[in-house]
């Protein structure tokens, strides 16, 4: 019966961890970072369509990052 409890309860704890990641990112860490080309390349939601083969390279970056950090650490 406990699986019953997991399977409600873990799809609601990661929409909390998100959502606090999202307000992190957006009301602590955006007024740090100063205004420039960085913070328009952080927060511009318009760079998946313009730079598609750039986006796609980034985001397999970091899966690869986690991937080689977790075979890392299992070793």
């Amino acid at each position: 019966m406990t699986w019953v409890l997991a399977v409600v309860v873990r799809p609601l704890g990661a929409i909390v961890l998100f959502g606090l990641a999202l307000a992190i990112s957006f009301y602590v860490l955006k007024p740090l970072i100063p205004n420039g080309r960085v913070k328009a390349l952080l927060y511009d939601r318009t760079f998946r369509d313009r730079r598609p083969v750039v986006f796609t390279m980034a985001i397999a970056g970091g899966y690869a990052f986690i991937a080689l950090v977790g075979f890392l650490v299992t070793q």
